[in-house]
């Protein structure tokens, strides 16, 4: 088997908190993909998607734990966990600039570099450079630093095969 293709099998329905079975990693189709296709996604986006903030999350670790409360109509309560930590929403990463260098800082603590960004008459198109790696390019700064943080865990994840 290539490592190409032993990379491209993520199975994120696994992760469980200790002692809570019922914590999950969203089983779908589109969250199995691998590390490049969520880049490609991103480097395609136009604005922020909340769905890919979500496989982002997932692809870093974060946990969540869906509650239904309620009688007739349950209501649908998402609890996210980041290393053990509930938090009570997910962080807009491919919206925001914060958001996008707090995930670059799990993957890089001591990075440095810096995003720019030019508009032309439609388009808007942003650039990161962090360390040594290839420069990312989207339609956004928090995407491009979304894009840098995956092929940064991406690189280090084909480093441990």
């Amino acid at each position: 088997m290539r490592r190409s293709d032993e990379f491209r099998r993520f199975d994120f329905t696994k992760a469980t908190l200790p002692g809570n079975d019922k914590i999950e990693r969203e089983a779908s189709p589109e969250l199995t993909m691998a590390i490049t296709d969520l880049i490609e996604e991103i480097e395609a986006l136009k604005r922020p998607d909340r769905d890919v903030d979500v496989k982002i999350a997932l692809l870093f670790g974060w946990q969540r734990k869906v509650e239904y409360a309620g009688s007739g109509i349950p209501s649908r309560n998402v609890i996210w966990y980041w290393q053990g930590e509930a938090s009570a929403r997910l962080p807009h990463f491919t919206g925001s600039i914060d958001a996008a260098l707090q995930l670059l800082d799990t993957v890089s603590p001591r990075f440095t570099g810096g995003f720019s960004w030019i508009m032309h008459e439609s388009d808007k198109i942003a650039t990161t450079s962090i360390n040594d790696y290839p420069h990312c390019h989207a339609a956004t700064p928090a995407l491009a630093l979304c894009a840098a943080a995956l092929k940064i865990k991406q690189s280090q994840s084909v480093e441990q095969l």
